[in-house]
């Protein structure tokens, strides 16, 4: 038997087997000899038929594809415990016949994914600075104002931007009337969808109970309607009522009403809060880069198989997450104009990087000697039941073998990453972040997808490093 082994990409090999004619007549033979025990002919008892009589029953090509068969699985465990006894699998091979005369088998095999990392000991990266301002401060509790803002009527003045209005309309659009409701209300703010886009700015100075007369034009992009599309019409708007936010003050009632002793404890919570938030995302960035840097310089395989598990793992959480919200993934393919097919296209790459990351975070923790002891996950049990309201019933929460594990997990991954942290920002100075990216203006999208996404995690901005294992 002849056996040449070709690597291929992607965590593959290709094996060739030539097999001996001989072994192959060998293998026809014993095809026969169990086919002449089972095949019926008239006048014999099974068994007894003289062979010239059994092959003109039994056909060529079956006893040709019983023995192929037989001589693949002979085969397969010679090799599992001869030549490819050293080879670690990841998954079922797949074996084919290549050629008949000879018998030639063609075996791929999907290898165990591995990695040789670089000199990662010489990579260096500063942190980021981290800081919060009094500036960043009062925004945050402005938004916090904002939530408890109320809306009050006013009569003397006109429509400002900011405002909510109720308005009456009438008119039409091309050939058909507008279909507005009676009593339509809208925010006086940049990007209302009321009508045609930004028509709701041109409402600022009316006043309450005149009428106005306003030219409208639909863009081309602005309706699902192609009939529509670049259409004319009037809109005669009446403003019936006017509201104006009102900001509750920023005293010490307002602070406890926000669940804040007085005003100084707000702002120094909320400054607490905002430093940890900003050092765990500078972390995750900083880590993020850190995987890159480490991945640029190791040699990294892995085979197709598991990036198609880990899509569909991903799939299954959004699912799972979805559902929660009411939401099925029919819904929500059709709400973000995308098939299945689509969906697993665009999170192929960020599986791809999640599979990358785990597999230098493993090989990295096995370079270091990264270990979680019993004490250290024990302590970490106690420390987590310790803040939780009822301690004994989430003691027993976490005392079962898959949460155990879980926080063991958890412990290790912080260990690596806090590992990779201190390697690489060894001596290095926080400098300032870059300053952000101009924003990237997208296509409009439905406000139920839009808030679908939002609710569903982003895969593709933390570097995940747990991954579905087959």
């Amino acid at each position: 038997m002849n056996v040449k082994v070709e690597n291929l990409p992607n965590s593959q090999a290709l094996v060739t087997i030539e097999v001996e004619p001989e072994r192959v007549a060998d293998a026809r033979e014993k095809v026969y000899q169990r086919l002449s025990k089972e095949v019926v002919i008239p006048g014999f008892r099974k068994g007894r038929a003289p062979r010239r009589l059994v092959e003109r029953y039994v056909s060529r090509e079956l006893v040709d594809d019983e023995a192929e068969s037989y001589l693949m699985d002979e085969i397969w465990d010679e090799l599992r415990t001869g030549q490819l006894k050293d080879s670690p699998l990841y998954d079922t091979p797949q074996i084919r016949v290549a050629q008949h005369d000879p018998l030639v088998f063609e075996m791929v095999l999907t290898l165990q994914p591995s990695v040789q990392l670089g000199d990662y000991k010489s990579i260096r990266i500063a942190p980021e600075l981290v800081t919060v301002t009094d500036d960043d401060v009062m925004s945050a509790i402005e938004r916090l104002r904002e939530q408890q803002a109320q809306w009050q009527p006013v009569e003397h003045r006109p429509v400002r931007q900011g405002d909510m209005v109720t308005v009456h309309v009438h008119g039409n659009l091309g050939s058909q009337p507008l279909a507005v409701a009676e009593e339509q209300t809208i925010t006086v703010v940049p990007g209302s969808r009321f009508i045609v886009p930004d028509f709701a700015m041109r409402l600022i100075d009316m006043e309450i109970g005149k009428e106005k007369e306003f030219a409208i034009e639909m863009p081309p992009d602005a309706t699902s309607d192609p009939a529509m599309a670049n259409a004319t019409g009037t809109a005669y708007v009446t403003v019936t009522e006017i509201k104006e936010k009102v900001l509750p003050p920023l005293d010490d009632a307002t602070a406890k009403m926000l669940g804040y002793d007085d005003v100084a404890t707000m702002k120094e919570t909320i400054r607490t809060t905002l430093l940890k938030v900003r050092q765990d995302e500078a972390r995750d960035r900083l880590v993020d880069r850190i995987l890159d840097a480490i991945a640029a310089i190791s040699t990294i395989s892995f085979p197709a198989v598991m990036v198609d598990q880990q899509v569909e793992s991903m799939i299954a959480n959004r699912e799972q997450a979805l559902k929660q919200q009411g939401i099925d993934m029919n819904l929500y393919l059709r709400l973000t104009g995308m098939t299945m097919n689509q969906l697993r296209a665009d999170l192929r790459p960020i599986a791809e990087k999640r599979i990358r990351n785990y597999l230098l975070a493993e090989e990295f923790a096995r370079a270091e000697g990264i270990m979680v002891e019993d004490s250290a996950v024990t302590a970490e049990i106690e420390r987590i039941t310790a803040a939780q309201q009822d301690p004994q019933a989430a003691r027993r929460n976490l005392s079962t073998n898959e949460m155990y594990d879980a926080v063991k997990n958890n412990l290790r991954i912080e260990r690596i990453l806090d590992r990779m942290i201190a390697i690489v920002t060894e001596d290095q100075e926080p400098v300032a972040p870059a300053p952000p990216a101009e924003p990237v203006v997208l296509a409009e999208t439905s406000a139920a997808a839009e808030s679908a996404e939002d609710k569903t995690d982003d895969e593709s901005k933390k570097p995940k490093l747990i991954i579905a294992t087959h």
